[in-house]
């Protein structure tokens, strides 16, 4: 079987949950035999069985591909859509609903919003994002499948030795993981805070406030961007607890990351986090006031050691092994 995967962002434009699932889904597949491959997209030729695509294809894109004798599965991060509150969610539906009966087919296309039904398979990450396809867009729910983020393998080994002081955040510097309000409730709180990012851009405005504010404060340390596996599994084992308080998420990575190493967890009040981690996590309200986060990190920083550790993820193999079962089908479907 040969996959060819293509997404709709290039990564050298925004890095990020999309390009790290992306990427090791690729090498997994690899590893277990099936040939995987990016689209080349510059060939006038295209010869494979399935198109994995990562975001929302349009229509048009299907019916082409289609038209080439390959099926079409897609991976979508349905987070904004889940952390709106369930009265926003219903208007959206409605207006969607009356769109479709008014807008050109042109502009529909766009949209996107018929690869849920007219796709071979949707990739789901979390029992509340398949919901959401189903219900909210109306993907039969045969064509839909659960299948979340892996782990690498330095992250399954087992956790050995004291933990130090200091909670952990892994996150991209920007706006929607909240890095600075962490940072300023951890020093609100007198919790020390350790951080693994980068930012999109090293002269972003919020990327240069979070700078300045872990200049500013002892207690906060700022590793940068790390790259190394082994590396970054060792900063989890030696982490207290792990930290993420974003906006939205679809199923954070570095969550995943953090529960293979046995780290407590203290995390947005999410849909996502809820159909994850159920009552094996700590969560924290989106929006609350600056002293209330203050008191959350406290009172977790305090708890943490007594606090059980959350399930252990699959791994990038698992998940691989999971994939390949989806492609065969709709190949023979």
């Amino acid at each position: 079987m040969r996959v060819l995967f293509d997404t709709y962002l290039p990564f050298g434009f925004a890095h990020g949950g999309v390009q790290v699932r992306y990427e090791h889904t690729v090498k997994a597949l690899t590893a277990i035999g099936v040939d995987a491959s990016p689209l080349a997209w510059w060939h006038d030729t295209v010869a494979g069985d399935v198109i994995h695509y990562f975001g929302r294809p349009t229509a048009h894109y299907i019916a082409y591909a289609r038209s080439k004798g390959l099926r079409v599965v897609f991976t979508d991060l349905m987070g904004a859509l889940a952390a709106r509150p369930r009265s926003v969610r219903r208007m959206q539906y409605l207006a969607m609903r009356g769109a479709q009966a008014v807008l050109p087919e042109m502009m529909l296309n766009r949209l996107a919003w018929e690869a849920f039904r007219r796709a071979d398979a949707c990739m789901a990450q979390t029992e509340a994002e398949a919901d959401l396809m189903r219900r909210f867009m109306h993907a039969p729910p045969g064509k839909v499948h659960v299948i979340p983020n892996g782990v690498d393998a330095e992250f399954l080994a087992p956790s050995e030795g004291p933990r130090e002081d200091a909670l952990v955040c892994v996150a991209a510097i920007r706006p929607l993981k909240r890095v600075v309000e962490v940072g300023e409730a951890a020093v609100r709180a007198g919790v020390p805070m350790r951080f693994v990012g980068k930012p999109y851009a090293e002269s972003d405005a919020y990327y240069l406030r979070f700078k300045s504010l872990v200049d500013r404060h002892d207690t906060l340390h700022y590793d940068g961007p790390v790259s190394d596996r082994a590396r970054l599994a060792a900063i989890y084992r030696q982490a207290r607890g792990f930290v993420l308080l974003s906006r939205m998420e679809s199923y954070s990575i570095a969550s995943a990351e953090a529960a293979a190493c046995g780290c407590p967890l203290l995390l947005s009040e999410l849909p996502w986090a809820r159909s994850v981690y159920g009552d094996n996590a700590t969560y924290v309200r989106v929006g609350g006031a600056p002293s209330a986060l203050a008191d959350s990190l406290r009172t977790f920083h305090a708890q943490a050691p007594t606090l059980g550790p959350p399930p252990r993820p699959s791994s990038w193999t698992d998940v691989a092994r999971k994939l390949l079962t989806v492609y065969e089908g709709v190949c023979q479907g």
